[in-house]
């Protein structure tokens, strides 16, 4: 008994050792509202364990984030504690994840800047201006465009301001002038860093006073090439001699063909340059096969006119260039070959040039056009074997061409009108494309003359081109990042005009234009859109008109693009350019892919792969495009579109629309097919919303909407989309890429041609998409509020039969891929019903000359209609493109329109315009 009541005793005074907490953590340092994540921890010498209060045992435990992780950290806190009372406390602090707010995309504008409220410029129905507000310049000498407005009278002064911003918010004056043409290129170096803004006033047509809003930009270094100065421009090409299109050598003379022929030898276009002289011998022995073997008489009928002048000026071109440079030919066989191409420059030139003449300006501006410059260029190089009747004959018949069409683009040719002209309609396609074929005619021929007969005897006509051209480069929503915004398959059409003019340029002028704005970056937009993939069957484009035709790279890369690619010399154009030697066709390319050796040898395709970024971001032209691996011809790839080009021109109905290839695969596709621009069938197809995959309502009910012709959206560039959230991260660790649309504008009613007015048809419209690319997943989260309650619908594109689900609980559709496998496309939100149909009920499909369907035009149309009406719309698409995956990829509904989606850990919350990210 003594010996137990002494330990007792011993006992009691020896110290009792506190609990400890080895470790105490989450799976996620970055959360969002209503993410699940997991806290763990190890604790020795506890008796009791208490989490933010609430007692808990083992060693893990699953919460769900609240709703004030949006804003604010939230913290969780361990509480250890043992039988004698010792507490141990730890506590963590998960951040909250990246917050996109959904207001403007930050990295393409400047901080801070407030925004000009619309004015009659905005408010134009085509609104081109440039410099943008709140954006950066990055040349010294800036190009300046606005609209000119209704009630501005061509021909009547506008008064341009630029003023810099000093540092005590005062402002000084830099440049002021008048104009009557509403673009202008800085005529001085800006070179003051810092902020600048920029307006400009008239006098209308009822003799009042207007002004624009302010618009501001900044200016810190150059980063990209000015445009170069017609007053170099024109003293080059008149110190040089005709032909002005041959290269010279070191001592000023026209290369010689055997040492252009050396140097093409070394390259990659040796095939390709004995085609183009096998052309020319073809057309020289009257080979009954070609359509230019013969002198052509002139067209009847519009129908026959591009192609008849094509022919046409395709021979005068073989000919003429191959009496130049083809080595193999005697004395007799040069002389022939030039009398010929004479003969048909001067039955050409008698064709008709007025009203009348169906090759002309005002009937086919592109069989105009094609004539008009390769008259030019024929007389460049064969003038010094035409007589002086011939000459003349040729001079009268490029004045009349040139003079019509340069009337049309300042507006005159049907008096004042509105539609008419290039300031008043700034991105009319058509009239883009004219001021190259001006400039480059003008190039060739500005200076010659006769007794009699000149062609722009003083240069002026060249001067002017030239500066109508530079400021008028680019204006395809590309200024800012050298996009191409007039859908994917009419980027590859601009490139087809572009690179050869570009080289006219370089060659004749010494102008050097790839370094500036509108093609620094130009890479990039054929990068993301089309995959570096040199087979027929490749995936259709992302948007606008021609998407279901295939081929692009195949068809033009090893062309096109690989003359862009010798003018510029970067590395990354080459490789794009150049996928293999073996596979590159032998076709009849632009002969400036064999002028330009005489200039430069080309580079080789450089032999690594360049690292390229997983995602594209073309704010300015308002497209996205996400990748697996950009690289890989076989990419898995999420498009798309919220676009402040609207509907207008080649694009379509479809912002805040979606397309998605799988391993090289189209899935979801942009619907619809293009036989011809025209054709109200396949218009009221291609371009509807419905047939997109974006949101409709009320039986098909879209943007862009036409109250006189229903079915067919109007063309426009006021119903209009953009981008207000972008992330990316080219972090193996942060898969994730998201974008968001705002395309109210989009959503739309054009009730009055007059004025022009629309009426809204939605509050709000957006849609957010995100792509994980190591996953394969893609998700597309809606929301939207109507005036009135309406039957929602959302819509699906594809070239194969959907599997619709069996019951209506269950929310998934399938996709069959080549290979056998699914893809799966999971629905959560309102309550609803798929269908599906074939898009033969809507128009016929083509078929190829033995009858059989021509398997892109074969489309199906799915959608999912909500079961009952509401003003308010909000869900959540997942595409998986393994659909063993699509039970892995859970999706919450949080109070009001919330949504969050998580996996793998990681996680997105959506709540109307914002989106935040656990990454």
């Amino acid at each position: 008994m003594i010996k137990f009541l002494a330990l007792s005793i011993s006992l009691m005074g020896v110290a009792q050792a506190a609990p400890t907490i080895e470790y105490f953590y989450s799976d996620s340092n970055h959360v969002v509202p209503g993410q699940s994540i997991n806290l763990y921890w190890k604790v020795e010498g506890a008796t009791r364990i208490i989490l933010n209060g609430l007692a808990v045992t083992g060693n893990s435990t699953n919460v769900v984030i609240p709703s004030a992780a949006a804003s604010s950290a939230v913290s969780y806190k361990l509480d250890v504690s043992d039988i004698a009372g010792n507490i141990v406390s730890k506590t963590i602090t998960p951040q909250p994840g990246k917050m996109l707010n959904g207001e403007r995309i930050t990295e393409a504008y400047v901080p801070g800047c407030t925004f000009t409220t619309a004015d009659f410029f905005t408010n134009h129905f085509v609104p081109r201006i440039e410099p943008r507000d709140c954006t950066e310049v990055k040349v010294t000498q800036p190009i300046f465009v606005w609209p000119q407005v209704p009630d501005m009278a061509t021909g009547v002064n506008m008064t341009f301001t630029l003023s810099r911003v000093n540092s005590d918010n005062t402002r000084q004056v830099v440049y002021t002038t008048n104009t009557t043409t509403p673009r202008i290129i800085l005529p001085s170096n800006i070179m003051t860093p810092g902020s600048y803004i920029w307006k400009v006033s008239y006098i209308n047509r009822n003799n009042q006073a207007k002004t624009s809003n302010e618009r501001r930009f900044i200016f810190n270094e150059m980063k990209y090439a000015n445009m170069p100065a017609a007053s170099a421009v024109i003293a080059a090409v008149m110190a040089r001699p005709h032909p002005r299109v041959l290269p010279r050598d070191a001592n000023k003379q026209p290369i010689s063909a055997a040492i252009l022929q050396q140097k093409i030898a070394a390259g990659l276009e040796k095939p390709a340059f004995d085609k183009y002289f096998y052309q020319a011998k073809q057309v020289d022995i009257g080979n009954k096969d070609y359509t230019n073997s013969v002198v052509l008489p002139e067209p009847a009928t519009k129908e026959q006119a591009f192609n008849v002048a094509k022919a046409q000026m395709n021979a005068v071109e073989w000919l003429a260039f191959a009496s130049h440079l083809d080595t193999s030919l005697d004395a007799t066989a040069i002389a022939r070959y030039r009398t010929k191409a004479i003969d048909r420059m001067v039955a050409t030139a008698t064709w008709k040039t007025g009203l009348d003449g169906v090759t002309s300006e005002y009937i086919d501006d592109q069989a105009n056009r094609v004539i008009m410059s390769t008259l030019a260029l024929g007389l460049d190089l064969l003038q010094n074997q035409m007589s002086e009747a011939q000459i003349n004959t040729v001079i009268v018949a490029i004045n009349e061409r040139l003079q019509i069409t340069t009337t049309k683009l300042d507006g005159n040719l049907n008096g004042d009108s509105y539609y008419s002209n290039l300031s008043r309609k700034p991105l009319d396609s058509h009239n883009l494309a004219a001021v190259h074929y001006v400039t480059q005619t003008l190039m060739y021929a500005s200076g010659i003359q006769t007794k009699n007969y000149e062609i722009d005897a003083n240069y002026q006509q060249l001067a002017k081109s030239w500066e109508r051209m530079v400021t008028t480069m680019g204006a395809w929503g590309g200024s800012a990042d050298s996009a191409l915004g007039d859908g994917t398959f009419y980027g590859w059409m601009a490139m087809e005009i572009y690179a050869p003019m570009l080289a006219t340029y370089r060659i004749i002028a010494g102008a050097n234009l790839h370094e500036t704005p509108p093609f620094a970056n130009i890479v990039n937009n054929f990068i993301a859109f089309t995959p570096r993939h040199r087979i027929f069957d490749s995936v259709m484009g992302a948007f606008g008109d021609a998407t279901e035709k295939r081929g692009t790279y195949l068809s033009y890369a090893h062309s096109t693009y690989r003359l862009f690619a010798h003018l510029s010399r970067r590395e990354i154009d080459q490789w794009y350019a150049t996928e293999t030697t073996e596979t590159v066709p032998t076709v009849v390319k632009s002969i400036y892919s064999f002028l330009m050796y005489g200039i430069d040898s080309q580079i080789s395709a450089p032999g690594n792969t360049p690292i390229l970024p997983a995602s594209y971001l073309f704010e300015d032209a308002g497209t996205v495009a996400m990748h697996s691996i950009s690289s890989d011809p076989l990419r898995s790839s999420l498009y798309f579109r919220s676009s402040k080009l609207g509907s207008f021109s080649h694009n379509h109905a479809d912002n805040n629309a979606f397309t998605f290839v799988s391993r090289g695969e189209d899935i979801f596709i942009s619907g619809g097919i293009y036989p011809s621009y025209g054709g109200e069938v396949y218009q009221a197809t291609r371009r509807a919303t419905r047939f997109k995959n974006a949101i409709t309502f009320d039986d098909g009910l879209g943007q862009a909407y036409n109250t006189d012709k229903p079915n067919l959206p109007v063309f426009s560039m006021q119903a209009s989309g953009k981008l207000i959230n972008y992330y990316h991260k080219d972090d193996d660790d942060k898969p994730w890429s998201i974008a968001t649309g705002d395309a109210t504008n989009a959503y739309r009613q054009f009730t009055d041609k007059a004025t022009p007015q629309w009426q809204p048809l939605l509050n709000k419209a957006i849609r957010t998409v995100a792509y994980n690319r190591k996953a394969g997943i893609a998700v597309i989260y809606d929301y939207a509020e109507s005036p009135i309650p309406r039957r929602w619908e959302a819509n699906f594109q594809t070239l194969k039969p959907v599997s619709l689900p069996s019951s209506t609980s269950d929310r998934m559709i399938r996709v069959r891929r080549k290979d056998g496998s699914d893809v799966c496309v999971v629905y959560h939100g309102y309550n609803g019903k798929w269908t599906t149909e074939s898009m033969g009920k809507y128009y016929p499909e083509p078929t190829d000359k033995d009858g059989i369907l021509i398997p892109e035009t074969t489309q199906f149309h799915t959608t999912y209609t909500t079961d009952n009406l509401s003003s308010i719309y909000s869900g959540v698409t997942v595409i998986t493109e393994d659909c063993n995956d699509a039970d892995d990829v859970p999706v919450k509904y949080i109070e009001g329109l919330k949504y969050t989606l998580q996996f793998n850990g990681k996680a997105l919350h959506f709540d109307r315009e914002k989106v935040q990210i656990s990454e």
